[in-house]
């Protein structure tokens, strides 16, 4: 599969699309998506270091054998939950879990203080994530 970022803002590169495009022969899938900056790997390295390794210390005190990637799975079940919903019918189907992977970088700034905030109500003190550099 080929994927490509295109500036469609640049008429030259809208143009030779165009005329690629019209060029093909066949079935072929093609997807267009908008283009958004995920989140930034500061960011994540912020996240896995600081947030998710204080929630895996902590639930190891409590005697409990959990690794850091659980405590991640923890963390993206209480914040970052969503119901599948039957688009015909509205009615609720199931829930999924987005992955931090998905997020882009405001999504990962609420993400991460949501953590915070609900982290500090077990006396779980996330440092701030700026002097380390963790948010553009």
């Amino acid at each position: 599969m080929e994927r490509t970022l295109l500036n469609l803002t640049d008429q030259t590169t809208k143009l030779r699309l165009l005329s690629h495009v019209g060029a093909l022969r066949g079935s072929y899938w093609v997807e267009i998506r908008k283009f958004r900056r995920g989140r930034t790997l500061r960011q994540n390295a912020w996240y896995w270091s600081c947030t998710v390794a204080g929630v895996g210390e902590f639930l190891r005190e409590q005697g409990e054998q959990y690794t850091d990637e659980d405590a991640h799975e923890m963390l993206k079940w209480k914040f970052l939950r969503e119901s599948v919903v039957n688009k015909k019918t509205g009615e609720i189907i199931g829930e999924r879990v987005r992955s931090t992977a998905t997020l882009n970088i405001e999504e990962m700034v609420n993400y991460c203080e949501d953590c915070r905030n609900w982290l500090a109500e077990f006396g779980i003190i996330v440092p701030d994530p700026e002097p380390i550099g963790a948010i553009p």
